[in-house]
């Protein structure tokens, strides 16, 4: 995803990674408990994550990341997050850090 730009990937699949089990955890809470809150979530801790960093420069991946997202999550309409879809966005997150950490150049040698 991110060739030319090995340090992003490795930013950008340690977040990914990180955010699954946020994700996965929060079935306890709820907080995340409809398709927009966790858009809202996944954007705003994307900003608190690398704001002010030089992850938000360069190759602009977020239209794949994006589109893998919405595929796990059925589609752009709103519903609420059940176990199922909790863990398919869980799975998609989990999808992305592995594609971050072994695309050429995002590979951390482990």
């Amino acid at each position: 995803m991110l060739a030319q730009e090995p340090e992003k990937a490795r930013a950008l699949a340690s977040f990914y990674d990180q955010f699954a089990g946020v994700v996965e955890r929060d079935s306890e809470a709820e907080l995340i408990s409809s398709l927009s809150e966790f858009r809202t979530a996944h954007g705003r801790a994307l900003t608190l994550a690398f704001q002010g960093t030089s992850v938000v420069n360069g190759t602009k991946v977020g239209k794949q990341i994006d589109a893998e997202l919405e595929e796990a999550m059925g589609g752009l309409q709103d519903r609420e997050v059940d176990q199922e879809t909790r863990g398919d966005l869980a799975r998609a997150l989990r999808g992305i850090s592995w594609k971050m950490q072994n695309s050429p150049g995002g590979n951390s040698g482990g």
